[in-house]
């Protein structure tokens, strides 16, 4: 069975530099993409996300969670998981290190052809030694949730600008990262007019990633301040 898994940081469905609302041109780049799972952070739900999930829930993407972590605006915003398999368990897990900057990891479970995956997605803290200890809330969380034969996925904005955490994360949670396992460098993804900066990441385990990249729509460029990940697995 092989899987597309597409992870962005969506920055609130708002353009970075005009503010402009930016659903439209997601919906175009989910449909270009088609992917089968798909991992978002900063996710806003208003009106207009809301209608987007709506239609597509019409198409292939039926099922979705979404983890609450903050409020702006009068909206809730975190992070969201869209399957096009049923998601048979989910909740969101509070791994906040202060008030001032609340951060969540949003679970869910899915079977596909009776197989679990475990399904992560995360948005982590500013700062390194915040990062530090939030992967080691995860770590407890994956350990509690997860047995150790069966699959899952970590996705998301790991913020980690200078790649100190990577192998943090793949020995405490037994999974490797899908480029560098490719031979490939770590994706530039921020600032998503002229990436530099690694900051997101897909991590696996139990599955075999074959092809992975950084969707470069020009549209993108303005979308938000990140790129999008794109990765395609065996599972």
């Amino acid at each position: 069975m092989k899987l597309r898994v597409l992870s962005y940081n969506i920055h609130k469905g708002r353009a970075f530099f005009t503010r402009q609302r930016t659903w439209e041109k997601f919906y175009k780049l989910v449909h270009e993409v088609q992917p089968d799972l798909i991992f978002l952070q900063e996710f806003l739900l208003e009106p207009q996300s809301e209608k987007l999930l709506e239609e597509f829930a019409d198409h292939i993407w039926p099922h979705y969670s979404f983890g609450q972590n903050a409020t702006t605006g009068g909206h809730f915003y975190g992070n969201a998981i869209l399957s096009k398999w049923p998601i048979l368990e989910t909740h969101n897990h509070d791994i906040s290190n202060h008030r001032l900057e609340r951060r969540g990891v949003l679970y869910a479970r899915i079977e596909i052809e009776k197989r679990p995956l475990h399904l992560f997605c995360s948005h982590m803290d500013l700062t390194f030694w915040g990062r530090k200890r939030q992967i080691q809330k995860v770590d407890k969380i994956v350990n509690r949730i997860v047995p150790s034969h069966e699959s899952l996925l970590f996705c998301g904005d790991m913020n980690d600008w200078h790649n100190k955490l990577n192998k943090e994360i793949e020995m405490l949670l037994q999974v490797r990262e899908v480029f560098t396992a490719l031979g490939l460098k770590l994706p530039q993804t921020s600032p998503s007019v002229l990436p530099v900066f690694p900051l997101d990441r897909i991590f696996f385990r139990g599955v075999r990633p074959f092809e992975a990249q950084v969707s470069q729509f020009q549209y993108l460029r303005m979308m938000s301040d990140h790129l999008p990940l794109v990765v395609d697995l065996d599972f």
